[in-house]
């Protein structure tokens, strides 16, 4: 490839030299003077009088220093891995900047961690095609360049860099995946934005930190406040779908069948409360009070309980038992973590045979078996029809429509 930024260093460091760009009237900022020769090793201040007292003040302001490197270096290797298809190991990335940030220590290097912007050159140049050789050739210029060539850097226009750098750093956002996010999940987009924003205005590290942090946030957001659904019966199956999203779902006479696709937890467990009990107001105020028989937890997508979910659990198990008259409150698909806590917590009793059921379909006919009062004009307690003529929807509760010109066969 052609070496351009090279190409523009030389090209614009003998312009401004030509014209003098740094006087009068022009006055551009040029890089100046940089100082000539190799550091000398020597090995790193310790005074051990002081009894450990500067170790000891130096060993936070170092963690942090060493979390952020290892943060912004990895991420930017998982950036050019994505981006080149190769495999990225973060131990041999955490070994190499720690050995690194050793033999630097005794030439009084700053701590050093991987570089988005050089990075950013070095794949805009060689690509793909790259290889840590081009590690020593670097090296061996920088080593000629302090040694022989900083006089000759001394016109280059600082803004001559930060163009080299810009260019570079073009290729390296990828807007097309912020547009794909903003189909997918609105969120992810809105922090993909957010990250920009800020690595942009303030830099690689506050960039990468203001992101984790609001990453972070949005995982508690989403912990707390997961999705949930409603569910009804699809005529003439055993299948119950999300009375939302299908309208041909119809809700079973007397219960109310609730699904929460999350662990219940401190953060949650109010959600899942207020959720349940508003739906709860809603069916009374549409069908009028004591038309509630049953309440079914679809628990397929609970993957475990803490303690406090656990004490809300049966806060609303016995609420309902006090209700006139009462209503029970089944679950169905508890997963085996669930089972364990509700054993370990003691509800395993409370939560016996005829209010656990792996099951939807058979809590749903349970139900409709022991409740006299519940009206089973829909047929629920009846096997439902079996053959793909009568059965307008697959095993996964996929709607089975006919398609024009078939005479009227169901087709998939």
């Amino acid at each position: 490839p052609v070496p351009e930024q090279l190409l523009a260093v030389v090209l614009f460091t003998l312009v401004s030299w030509g014209a003098d760009l740094k006087g009068s009237p022009y006055e551009v900022d040029v890089v100046g003077v940089i100082p000539a020769g190799l550091p000398t090793p020597t090995m790193p201040f310790l005074d051990i009088r002081d009894e450990g007292t500067i170790l000891v003040s130096l060993l936070q302001p170092a963690l942090v220093v060493a979390i952020v490197s290892y943060m912004v270096s990895i991420s930017i290797v998982v950036k050019f891995g994505d981006k080149f298809d190769y495999e990225v190991d973060p131990n041999q990335e955490l070994i190499a900047l720690g050995a690194g940030n050793i033999a630097g220590s005794f030439f009084g290097c700053y701590p050093s961690c991987g570089s988005l912007s050089r990075s950013a050159v070095v794949g805009a140049v060689g690509g793909k095609d790259a290889t840590p050789v081009h590690n020593l050739v670097q090296v061996a210029m920088v080593a000629l360049t302090l040694l022989v060539l900083t006089p000759l850097f001394k016109p280059l226009p600082n803004a001559v860099l930060a163009g080299i750098i810009i260019m570079a750093l073009r290729n390296m956002v990828d807007f097309e995946t912020c547009k794909k996010l903003l189909k997918v999940s609105r969120g992810d987009a809105y922090l993909w934005m957010f990250t920009f924003l800020a690595t942009i205005s303030f830099g690689v590290q506050v960039g990468l930190i203001a992101g984790v942090v609001a990453s972070l946030l949005w995982l508690v957001w989403q912990t707390a406040r997961p999705w949930f659904a409603f569910l009804g019966r699809l005529p003439d199956t055993h299948i119950y779908r999300n009375t939302q999203r299908y309208s041909e779902a119809n809700e079973i006479p007397g219960v109310l069948i609730f699904r929460f696709d999350s662990m219940v937890h401190f953060a949650n467990k109010a959600y899942f409360r207020d959720i349940l009990m508003a739906k709860e107001r809603s069916f009374e105020r549409e069908h009028g009070p004591g038309q509630l028989k049953a309440v079914i937890v679809e628990a397929s997508g609970i993957t475990g309980l803490d303690a406090s979910g656990m004490l809300m659990l049966q806060s609303v198990l016995e609420e309902h038992e006090k209700r006139t008259p009462p209503v029970d409150v089944i679950l169905t698909g508890c997963k085996g973590p669930a089972r364990r806590a509700l054993q370990n917590f003691g509800l395993k009793e409370a939560f016996g045979p005829d209010r656990q059921f792996e099951n939807l379909h058979a809590a749903v006919r349970h139900i409709f078996r022991h409740n006299k009062d519940t009206n089973d004009d829909a047929g629920i307690i009846l096997e439902g029809r079996s053959s793909e003529e009568q059965h307008p929807y697959d095993e996964n509760g996929n709607l089975l429509r006919p398609v024009n010109g078939s005479n009227g066969q169901i087709q998939r």
